[in-house]
């Protein structure tokens, strides 16, 4: 069977000129056609759709400016408006031709919840231009929701629940000519049908192929090889949905099987550098210190970037991961309040976020911390708080999110019961970087909310302009001495 795999653009129609590599589809591709299933990837982020002209979008300026100042995106929200309001928007009419030109006889279309109004519209025009093909979406919003999507999106036949490499294989092994499936089949949810079983999760991750990646050239994607090495994250925190595809359970891959993976994107990408993109890389020490070994025993030498935890990293961690080739390295610390980390459930000691980005800022790590606005019962104090925490622990470099109340998450629980719905029509809305107020869950007016996620952001702006200054700097340095 012909199966089109689809990531509906969003980032691309905002100027950012490249995103991230969508690692699970690669996983779903390589899956697919283990399968016996032929197997094609339209990427709406890797189009150009000549929104934007210019230097500012056709230049290494652009990456200086998504580095240091992310939040400018939100000046070209409203060119989004326009193309999720029109169904006949050009953007719209490109994706369904290059659809088309892979004559399919499935499309799944992989979606977050900030893509669900894209998934609605390219859904309905699958539909309305090559016919009924079955549609079946996936991701985490579909995952959180999966007959509200049903419900929501008219174009869409099929819904993957959870994990998909299984689930979407037995669907397309299952369904009929016609798209028609006779019988139910674990983690799927089709159209007109309220029998739902789920589907276990995969216990052997090593058996799963390593993700497909050839389909468009690695200069569309940021620079870096995403790898996945575990799956799953076993910590409750209120605002986040991991926990819906992965539970809480985390499943590791062996050494041996992550370092073979190492050896292809050597040897078939000449991939330099790695994003490590698990939920908590540094939760399993043992595990690390074994993976940084066979690093040194197999001679392969990458750099990597991943994400850290304050109250499971220590100065060992820390050497060895310099030694191995990691030289950047991300912390969610989400607030400076302990009383809002307690009330989010972050598990953290925010007492300890200072000595902990300090010395991996020592070990000469790109440090980068990860903070949220917008908490259930947040203060002007606990914003302030945030914001000298930030400064004083020195994070190279920083980013700033905005809430979002999540469907299935504890937070979106709790904003459900004072009356927030997500619409399809709007999901293209919430984004993290976003400076405008779509629901307030604080104790403060929306106006005063606004006044200080602003402050904060010019607060963390300065810091990452004068990172970028000095990366810059030592780089013409570099080359011209």
């Amino acid at each position: 069977m012909r199966v089109c795999l689809v990531r509906t653009p969003f980032f691309k129609l905002l100027g950012i000129k490249k995103v991230h590599f969508p690692l699970s589809i690669g996983y779903l591709a390589s899956y697919l056609e283990k399968g016996g299933h032929n197997v094609s990837f339209v990427d709406g982020e890797a189009i150009d759709y000549n929104l934007y002209r210019g230097l500012l979008y056709r230049s290494p300026i652009n990456e200086i400016v998504v580095y240091a100042d992310p939040y400018f995106i939100q000046r070209k929200i409203n060119v989004v408006t326009k193309i999720m309001q029109d169904r006949n928007a050009n953007v719209w009419n490109i994706l369904i031709k290059k659809i088309s030109e892979t004559k399919p006889d499935v499309v799944g279309i992989s979606c977050y919840t900030v893509d669900m109004t894209a998934a609605s519209v390219l859904a309905g025009r699958i539909k309305k231009d090559l016919g009924n093909i079955p549609v079946v979406l996936g991701g985490i919003h579909p995952t959180s929701d999966p007959q509200g999507t049903l419900e929501g999106i008219e174009g869409a036949d099929y819904v993957v629940v959870g994990e998909g490499e299984e689930s979407f294989l037995a669907l397309i092994n299952n369904i009929d000519k016609k798209g028609r499936l006779d019988f139910p089949v674990k983690g799927i949810l089709a159209r007109g049908r309220n029998y739902f079983e789920p589907r276990p999760l995969i216990e052997d991750l090593d058996s799963i192929p390593f993700p497909r990646r050839d389909f468009y050239d690695k200069s569309n994607y940021i620079f870096g090889a995403a790898l996945l090495t575990s799956r799953g994250c076993v910590f409750e925190c209120t605002f986040c949905a991991s926990h819906l595809t992965w539970t809480r359970k985390v499943r590791y891959r062996s050494v041996a099987n992550v370092i073979e993976e190492l050896k292809v994107l050597k040897a078939k990408f000449d991939v330099k550098r790695i994003r490590i993109l698990d939920d908590t890389f540094v939760l399993n020490k043992k595990w690390i210190l074994e993976f940084c070994d066979a690093l040194k025993k197999n001679n392969l030498k990458f750099t990597f970037n991943c994400s850290g935890r304050i109250n499971t990293v220590d100065e060992e961690l820390l050497r060895v991961l310099s030694g191995s080739g990691f030289d950047s390295i991300a912390f969610g610390v989400e607030s400076g309040s302990p009383r809002i980390i307690h009330s989010i459930k972050k598990n953290i000691d925010v007492s300890r976020v200072t000595d902990i980005i300090k010395m991996a800022n020592r070990f000469k790590f790109d440090t980068t911390s990860f903070y949220m606005t917008g908490h259930p019962g947040e203060t002007l104090e606990d914003i302030r708080m945030s914001e000298e925490l930030f400064k004083k622990s020195m994070s190279k470099r920083g980013e700033l999110s905005m809430l979002i109340p999540y469907l299935k998450t504890g937070v979106g629980n709790e904003a459900e019961k004072k009356g927030f719905k997500f619409k399809i029509k709007d999901c293209y809305k919430f984004f993290h970087a976003r400076n405008r107020v779509l629901f307030n869950m604080t104790k403060l007016s929306d106006r005063e909310f606004l006044a200080e996620h602003r402050r904060f952001e010019k607060i963390i702006k300065r810091r990452n302009y004068k990172t970028a200054f000095k990366k810059l700097l030592k780089l013409a340095l570099k080359y011209c001495l």
